[in-house]
């Protein structure tokens, strides 16, 4: 199959998976200071030396998610090694959004991880967002 053929394929999956990543009551669940300090640190584009990474550690599956959104879309290639990290997260929303970021963040770096995604048995949402995600990817 053509790249243009897989894509076209992938869209459905791929609209399914960021329509329940962007509502999911979940976020809003977490204490709403250190979703605020993600979203300041979003803001500023910073990455708060290092606590947007810490954060993708966090216990809360909600945490993490808006931690690998903000890194995307900050968009530093210094983000690419910690959501790597995540990118096998035992929550789906998460893998979610580490797979969009690393697609935000554009750097080759992260190609090998997600063609092994994309070429997975795993669920065909992550698949696709993975194609997708390999379509922004820089040199």
């Amino acid at each position: 199959m053509t790249s243009r053929v897989l894509c076209r394929a992938a869209l459905p999956a791929v609209a399914a998976a960021l329509l329940t990543v962007i509502s999911s009551p979940a976020i809003a669940k977490r204490h709403p200071s250190v979703l605020r300090e993600i979203s300041a640190l979003e803001d500023r584009r910073s990455t708060g030396d290092g606590r947007l990474a810490s954060l993708l550690q966090d216990d809360q599956a909600e945490t993490r998610a808006a931690a690998a959104r903000a890194l995307g879309r900050i968009g530093r290639s210094e983000g690419v090694t910690p959501l790597l990290a995540r990118l096998h997260d035992s929550n789906e929303q998460v893998r979610a959004e580490v797979i969009f970021a690393l697609g935000q963040i554009g750097n080759g770096d992260a190609r090998d991880a997600l063609v092994r995604v994309a070429g997975s048995n795993g669920p065909a949402a992550e698949r696709a967002a993975a194609v997708i995600a390999l379509g922004k990817l820089s040199g």
